[in-house]
């Protein structure tokens, strides 16, 4: 991520009670978009890098942001917010009860001290996944937006590749800062089989993880697969592709909504998943 900040000519500071504010927490930074609900528009963008310092202590940062951003002094319709973390565990609706959420996290992830466990329904799987996230940024966050609404990448991400799904089986894959989210979705049956993240650093370390996925789950080799967003790398779609002869990479944008011209400025793949937060209401 690089540091970026604009605001189209359209924005008007008296108005924002009509838009809505997201906001992305990842380890590479922090991102801010506005959405203009009347409109259909996205408006503004603030990316906000974090260096290697920072990311030791993101709530400092976090706290820095807000403190001197004119996009987070204002009042929105609503302020949603992405926990972008590969921690996390999908759990079946009707195992979950608050007795055991901390137990279903803990199978597969310590959870710290400092952090608290955040839920976010999957509809219409009838799952939830949940997510942590420490106390400090939560906190912070109710300070400046009393009422935001967190949730997991995994709900945009699976929106997205619903709304292009158009096969009995495919394989979803969302790409992060170093790790891949895939999905298992039966799209006639509107069914979630399996969503789990997976580290990456080369194009080597992607095919092996979509290998496995389809060899444990019985997965023919032709099984469609839908990338949302993309790698740093270019080279990467071409290695994949040699592998994989049912490949495709979602549009960054979808046809659903507009954006201010200024956001050509910058890699829409950064933000894919906040854009697709207009999909989850």
């Amino acid at each position: 991520m690089f540091k970026k900040s604009f605001v189209d000519e359209t924005f008007d500071y008296n108005m924002t009670s009509h838009y809505e504010l997201s906001i992305q927490l990842s380890l590479d930074g922090f991102s801010f978009l506005v959405y203009d609900v009347t409109r259909n528009k996205f408006i503004a963008c603030l990316l906000h890098p974090l260096n290697e310092t920072a990311r030791e202590e993101p709530s400092k940062a976090l706290t820095d942001v807000l403190a001197h951003n004119e996009l987070t002094q204002h009042r929105y319709h609503k302020v949603r917010v992405i926990n972008q973390t590969h921690r996390y565990t999908l759990v079946p609706e009707a195992y979950l009860s608050p007795g055991n959420i901390k137990a279903y996290f803990s199978f597969n992830h310590k959870l710290g001290d400092a952090e608290e466990l955040h839920a976010t329904e999957l509809r219409p799987h009838k799952a939830v996944v949940l997510h942590a996230l420490s106390s400090n940024m939560t906190n912070l966050l109710r300070q400046y937006f009393p009422t935001f609404e967190i949730f997991h990448q995994t709900l945009p991400f699976l929106r997205r590749v619903e709304l292009a799904n158009n096969y009995e089986v495919c394989l979803g894959v969302n790409v992060s800062s170093e790790h891949i989210d895939v999905a298992l979705l039966q799209g006639t049956k509107k069914m979630l089989k399996l969503v789990k993240s997976y580290p990456f650093k080369t194009a080597a370390d992607v095919i092996y993880w979509l290998l496995s996925v389809t060899q444990k789950q019985k997965l023919p080799p032709t099984v469609p697969i839908l990338f949302n967003g993309n790698f740093p790398d270019t080279s990467f779609r071409d290695t994949i592709k040699k592998e994989f002869t049912h490949v495709k990479w979602l549009p960054e944008q979808s046809n659903e909504y507009t954006v201010s011209y200024q956001f050509h400025q910058i890699p829409l793949k950064v933000i894919a998943n906040q854009l697709n937060l207009v999909h989850c209401e």
